[in-house]
């Protein structure tokens, strides 16, 4: 995908699941990231912050914050943010011309509502941007979540897509990549006397077209 930073896990309790907690029901405004529908089990007014150092000095940051309107909807909004640090230019022949830096910025609107008594649907809208020296794109993204959740059984089931959409603005005019579409089904059942433990999670995949060669062997040397 283009935007690769979309991928990662923003909180350690996803991360500590593989990444893809699509199915967990905790009361932590992260969550949202990965499954709309999840902001249904949040508390009103949260304010969720984390930060995390990544690979080869990237650092990721992310802030949410919600509200509930009525009994049965909740509306959210979300920042996300993937530095890469400083990085050597050069040209063709391997000469340091200079220095560069990349990053990633995600802004997001999200809607939840319990369609019933155990089932939540939610939506996530964002607008996506990526800096690499001199170049910038920018693109629209949907999620789609729907959670089956027994408070009786504690069991809980996802069906979440993930970045549907694709970018606005190029890196190059004839640089045209579509985001990643991946459509997960997860659920996790909790036994007696133990943390949720993950019994099923299958993914899907939709891959687009997202680089251009013209592009990349005319920016090699950067």
């Amino acid at each position: 995908t283009a935007y690769n930073f979309l991928r990662l896990p923003v909180s350690a309790r996803a991360a500590a699941v593989g990444g893809d907690g699509i199915a967990l029901i905790e009361d932590d405004a992260s969550l949202i990231f990965h499954n709309p529908a999840l902001l249904s089990s949040v508390s009103d007014k949260q304010l969720a912050l984390n930060f995390m150092t990544y690979m080869a000095g990237s650092t990721t940051a992310s802030a949410s914050f919600n509200r509930a309107v009525g009994e049965r909807a909740t509306w959210a909004v979300s920042g996300q943010f993937m530095n890469y640090g400083t990085m050597k230019q050069t040209d063709a022949s391997g000469q340091q011309t200079g220095d560069f830096s990349a990053k990633d910025i995600a802004m997001a609107g999200y809607f939840s509502y319990m369609l019933s008594d155990r089932i939540a649907g939610g939506v996530t809208a964002k607008v996506v941007s990526s800096f690499i020296g001199d170049y910038s794109s920018w693109g629209v993204a949907f999620d789609l979540g729907v959670n089956y959740y027994d408070p009786e059984s504690e069991f809980s089931a996802s069906i979440v897509a993930k970045n549907l959409g694709g970018q606005t603005k190029a890196y190059e005019e004839d640089y045209d990549a579509l985001l990643k579409n991946a459509e997960e089904i997860d659920a996790l059942n909790q036994l007696d006397g133990c943390p949720p433990s993950e019994v099923l999670n299958l993914r899907e995949q939709t891959a687009f077209h997202t680089y251009d060669e013209a592009f990349f062997e005319s920016t090699r040397g950067t």
